[in-house]
This record gives C-alpha cells, sequence and structure tokens, in this order.
C-alpha cells in the first residue's frame, strides 16, 4: 500500500510513463536518475532505453518489487535513500545526468533544492510537481502566484510546461492536480545577480507583506531606511507606490545592487 507519510501517489497511466521518458530523449550512453522509482512503473520504461540508470527509492517495503522489475536490465541499480543524500559527483566522475522523478508534494521544496545545488551536473529534469507549484515556478511579473519560490527555480533554471496530470492518472488519486515540467539548468548567473544570497533576501523580505508597498515591506524588514530606499528606487526607476509583484527579476537584482553594493 502507498504509504501517505512519504506522500506515494504512484503514476498508474502507463502512457503518460512512457511520455515524460520520451521528454528526457534518453540514448544508451546517457545518464539517468529516478527520483522516487516506486514500485518501477516508470523504471522500467527509463532502463529499457538502455542508459545507464540509478533509481532512487527510500520505502524499503516496496524495494523487492522495484528490485524484481530491475533484475532484467545490467545498466541499472537502486539507491534505497532519500533523494537529498545523493551526490551526482559519487555515481559518476565525469558528464551529466537527466533527471526524471514524481515528486512527492511534500518534497517538492526540498528537492527542488537538491536540483539546484546538483546542477552544473544535470543536462535537463523532467518532473512531475503540483500544478499549483508549477504556475508559481512559470509566473510572471502582477500575479498572484509571483513568489520567492518564482524567482529561486527561474534564478536557476529554465522552465517549460510539458504536460497537465489528472488526478485519475494516479493511486492513490492526489487530491490536487499535478503538471510535468522541464528544468534546464542555466550555465551563469542571470540579471547580472553579484550576490545571490543577497538578491534572495531582499526578493523574500519584499514579498513577505504582499499588501503594502515595496518600500514599507523593505522598511519593514529593516533592510534600509524610507530615505535611502526613496533614492535607490529613483535610480532603478520604481514607482514610489509599487508593490512587490510589480517588479521584473532584473529589477530586483538591480535593487538588491544598489542596496548591498559591496555583495
Amino acid at each position: 500500500m502507498p504509504k501517505k507519510s512519504l506522500g506515494q501517489n504512484f503514476l498508474i497511466n502507463k502512457s503518460i510513463q512512457k511520455k515524460i521518458v520520451s521528454f528526457l530523449d534518453l540514448s544508451p550512453s546517457d545518464l539517468v536518475l529516478e527520483i522516487g522509482a516506486g514500485k518501477g512503473a516508470m523504471t522500467v520504461h527509463l532502463a529499457e532505453s538502455g542508459a545507464k540508470l540509478w533509481a532512487v527509492e527510500v520505502d524499503k517495503k516496496i524495494l523487492p518489487e522495484l528490485t524484481a522489475k530491475l533484475a532484467p536490465f545490467s545498466n541499472a541499480q537502486i539507491l534505497p535513500q532519500a533523494i537529498q543524500s545523493v551526490r551526482l559527483l559519487d555515481l559518476e566522475s565525469t558528464g551529466k545526468f537527466k533527471i526524471a522523478g514524481n515528486i512527492p508534494y511534500h518534497l517538492t521544496s526540498p528537492i527542488l533544492d537538491w536540483l539546484a545545488v546538483q546542477k552544473d551536473r544535470i543536462e535537463r529534469a523532467v518532473i512531475m510537481i503540483q500544478r499549483e507549484v508549477a504556475r508559481r515556478a512559470m509566473a510572471g511579473p502582477k500575479t498572484s502566484e509571483y513568489s520567492p519560490l518564482t524567482f529561486f527555480v527561474r534564478f536557476h533554471f529554465e522552465v517549460e510546461k510539458l504536460l497537465d496530470v489528472g488526478p485519475g492518472n494516479f493511486y492513490p488519486k492526489p487530491k490536487v492536480n499535478s503538471t510535468v515540467v522541464k528544468l534546464i539548468p542555466r550555465p551563469e548567473v542571470p540579471w547580472g545577480v553579484e550576490s545571490p544570497e543577497k538578491f534572495f533576501e531582499v526578493v523574500k523580505k519584499a514579498f513577505l507583506h504582499r499588501r503594502k508597498t515595496l518600500l514599507n515591506s523593505l522598511v519593514l524588514e529593516k533592510v534600509a531606511s524610507a530615505e535611502k530606499l526613496g533614492e535607490i528606487f529613483e535610480a532603478v526607476g520604481i514607482p514610489a507606490k509599487a508593490r512587490p509583484e510589480d517588479l521584473g527579476f532584473l529589477e530586483f537584482a538591480r535593487l538588491a545592487k544598489l542596496l548591498f553594493p559591496s555583495g
């Protein structure tokens, strides 16, 4: 039985399983890692490509079934551990990985963090996440979905929506809709950001008070005085009454650079 504590909702639609694998464009020379292999339904399709496969699965109770399904494939091995403890460098010293996974909803943030940390070794990731999270990841300014998550994901990756998946394609049926997205790691720091740490600090503090103006939010969070912020807003071209969701990525990058010029 799927474990609620592990957020297990197994994808049972074989057509969608195969479609997700096709988005990876696998060949026998590829390195591929699956996050949350479960009982191996999609894992088998990954293994059939001939690519060198690592199937990560933390639930030891379903490992026998997963092991049996992968027994015919010499190119596949199981990693019985949490994905956060996996280092791609330890698996293969050279080459980039393709990542697949039906992400447990409650682990979305830590797995996105893991992908960001490992991104230098990732060619692409094709993952299924909660549709609400996908919308936030792809959101633009002046929308309710625009949030610090938007900035985090887009700072590290280019994002493309591939497929919407309804609850009826899983067992058990989740209470939310899902979306398959493709993440391509950015090779360079975007938007002229000089200090990612300070950039994200400004973004997070700005969005703590969505209903207030950006200026009032940053004053409340003691980022700078109203006078200093007024001068910087004028230099960047930010209206005094602007709210956090009104600014684009470049404007936030310029704002952070002027607030923390030494990085």
